[in-house]
């Protein structure tokens, strides 16, 4: 399929984010890249982005050229945008990461939840439906 008209989603787990060096490529190249989501720092890391599919595997690619313990994609989901949609139509996120404090995976589990994503967040616990 054309990556320009898939809407893709990523779950990243990392063994932990704690340097503000990482947790400042995470915030910034999601904005570059136009995908919104969220970043969970602390133990275990917890990103979930979403938007144009070249760009989760752009940002997928610059996070794993970062030094890390740990870092495996662990979830992902692509979306073919059907005539006359838009990429705005299939997001769920703003554009944008928001960064969540290293106790608010409940949290997180929440909003994907809200977002119809929960299958996709329980993928980075290695909880498959």
């Amino acid at each position: 399929p054309d990556l320009s008209s898939t809407c893709g989603r990523r779950m990243i787990w990392s063994h932990h984010i704690l340097s503000s060096i990482k947790r400042r490529h995470i915030i910034q190249w999601a904005y570059e890249l136009e995908l919104g989501g969220y970043s969970k720092i602390g133990y275990p890391g917890l990103i979930i982005v979403e938007g144009p599919e070249s760009s989760c595997q752009e940002y997928c690619r610059r996070l794993q050229h970062l030094r890390w313990k740990a870092l495996v994609v662990r979830g992902e989901e692509q979306h073919v945008l059907e005539d006359c949609q838009t990429m705005d139509d299939l997001r769920v996120f703003e554009i944008g990461i928001v960064e969540m404090g290293p106790d608010e995976t409940s949290e997180l589990s929440a909003l994907c939840k809200e977002a119809g994503l929960l299958d996709l967040f329980k993928s980075s616990m290695k909880m498959y439906s």
